[in-house]
């Protein structure tokens, strides 16, 4: 499903710097903020968010993103929708220190080793169906390694 590629593409290249405040991954249930990797390298902020579909009892994911070539040097900024077929996503964040998952991510943690998505979407005839995505996120675990503050 297009949907959930679109977060998963983001969430693999999401990027971190203990040294600077501005980044950060703030997330709940039902969105998920944070700093990421483009594909031309470019820092951009994304955030994912649901609104309510006024034509039916639908729900639309956007996804914003702003670029930077440095922190304080906007370059671009676009808001898109991702789907309106949605009925319902959410999201949980795990910490593997502790094996447990949350549905609010404390920003203490820094990032959180994995995503789950659970998703129901309705297809063009009206039929629903349920997906539920796993994606590890890669930085939370170099963060982790030994050494890593003294690069």
């Amino acid at each position: 499903m297009l949907t959930l590629e679109v977060l998963e593409s983001k969430l693999l290249c999401v990027f971190m710097s203990p040294e600077n405040d501005k980044l950060k991954f703030i997330a709940d249930s039902d969105s998920i903020d944070f700093f990421s990797v483009d594909s031309a390298g470019y820092i951009e902020h994304v955030v994912f968010s649901l609104e309510s579909n006024k034509e039916n009892e639908l729900l639309a994911l956007l996804m914003s993103r702003t670029k930077y070539t440095q922190m304080e040097e906007k370059i671009a900024e676009k808001k898109e929708v991702i789907n309106t077929k949605i009925k319902s996503l959410r999201f949980s964040y795990l910490n593997r220190d502790e094996y447990k998952w949350y549905e609010t991510w404390p920003e203490e943690l820094e990032l959180p080793q994995e995503v789950k998505i659970e998703a129901g979407f309705q297809d063009g005839t009206g039929k629903l169906f349920e997906l539920v995505k796993y994606i590890n996120i890669p930085l939370a675990n170099t963060l982790k390694l030994p050494g890593y503050e003294k690069l």
